[in-house]
């Protein structure tokens, strides 16, 4: 026989459960703001009496949360309906709906709450980025996006274009007009990227590579000229969505930085402060942080918190709780791993920050792996 939250009798067990951050499951999510009484369609979902459901588009978002749906007015659910209950960091999986369905959201108003006066505000888990697209829980790099210079279809990936720190990045995109149609056996040569004409190799096969400048033109192609800066080629008619050919010499991402330590270190403060060594200085662009560790905790009504900051600002929805309680259910110590992406500038620093809501906390092996993006 299966138990919900909502049908056990109140009691110190129960009220224990309800107050951690896995909430059981709703059946739908709002995608705009409802009147909270009476059965109705929600996210394409016609919702019964006795229904859970995620309220996340009040105009007045101090009425959010979970709630029972009821032929008349609405109550919030039995685990999520006193301060106590509904803490920073919850979250719940929604199980339907043509917007919502198959995705889980999180609560990222920070403590502490005050349930019926305080604004919440409910996000996505795990969302898509810049350079990434997301469907339900998967998560893609996004190579063909509208306004992107990245490469779809049959591309040419020129394998020689190779740095130590590995495949360049793609910035811009040539077009070459129909007049200019590739000639069998014959090189581009072109000023800009118009006017362009084809030559016979003068040497080795080596002519046959292409220069790109940073000024975004054809500056020429000489024997043994390696590509550089930009690095996408497009060779197209007059109708832009007939490309002939697409010579792509990177945008694949990369691992720009991974830093990992094995040595214990603990933590008694009760504000963010740099885990020892989880830092890192990759360069301007946009990555992908992922961050892991086990951590274990000397008292039992005490919490760990980690998140990711960037440029010294927190990096929103980053932020992973485990407490003593979520420690005890596995041993004496548990895993913990939080990600996020982020962009930065070239001087701005990425790093792993901690706290204990109580005594003393413990970080064993870690570690910290930066995927650069664009």
């Amino acid at each position: 026989m299966t138990f919900y939250v909502d049908d056990i009798q109140t009691d110190s067990n129960t009220q224990s459960l309800a107050a951690r951050d896995p909430k059981e499951s709703v059946r739908v999510a709002t995608t705009a703001n409802i009147t909270l009484s009476g059965t109705q369609t929600i996210d394409g979902v016609s919702v019964i009496a006795g229904n859970r459901v995620l309220v996340k588009n009040q105009n007045t978002a101090a009425d959010n949360g979970l709630y029972l749906c009821a032929a008349g007015a609405w109550t919030r659910s039995l685990d999520s309906d006193t301060s106590e209950k509904i803490t920073s960091g919850c979250r719940t999986y929604i199980e339907e709906g043509t917007v919502n369905g198959k995705t889980q959201w999180m609560l990222i108003t920070v403590n502490p709450i005050t349930l019926g006066s305080t604004g919440l505000t409910f996000e996505l888990d795990i969302a898509a980025g810049t350079g990434l697209t997301k469907t339900k829980n998967s998560l893609a790099v996004n190579y063909g996006a509208t306004g992107t210079t990245a490469c779809v279809g049959n591309d040419s990936r020129l394998g020689d274009d190779r740095t130590a720190s590995g495949l360049r990045t793609a910035t811009t995109v040539v077009s070459v007009s129909a007049a200019t149609a590739p000639i069998a056996g014959k090189v581009l040569t072109a000023t800009g990227d118009s006017a362009a004409t084809w030559q016979t190799p003068s040497g080795s096969a080596d002519a046959n590579a292409v220069h790109v400048n940073a000024a975004s033109e054809i500056s020429g192609i000489t024997e043994k000229t390696a590509p550089v800066a930009a690095d996408l080629l497009i060779i197209e008619d007059s109708a832009a969505a007939n490309i002939k050919k697409r010579v792509q010499l990177g945008n694949l991402p990369r691992t720009s930085n991974e830093v990992t330590a094995t040595g214990t270190i603990t933590t008694t403060s009760a504000s963010d402060v740099q885990m020892t060594t989880m830092t890192a200085t990759p360069g301007a662009g946009t990555y992908l942080v992922l961050f892991s560790t086990s951590l274990s905790h000397s008292n039992a009504a005490g919490a760990t918190y980690v998140s990711i900051y960037a440029n010294t600002a927190q990096v929103a929805a980053s932020e992973r709780r485990l407490t003593y309680a979520d420690i005890k259910q596995i041993g004496l110590i548990a895993p913990l791993a939080t990600q996020a992406v982020v962009t930065v500038a070239a001087a701005q620093v990425i790093e792993v920050k901690w706290r204990t809501s109580t005594s003393t906390a413990t970080a064993y092996q870690r570690t910290l792996t930066l995927l650069k993006l664009a």
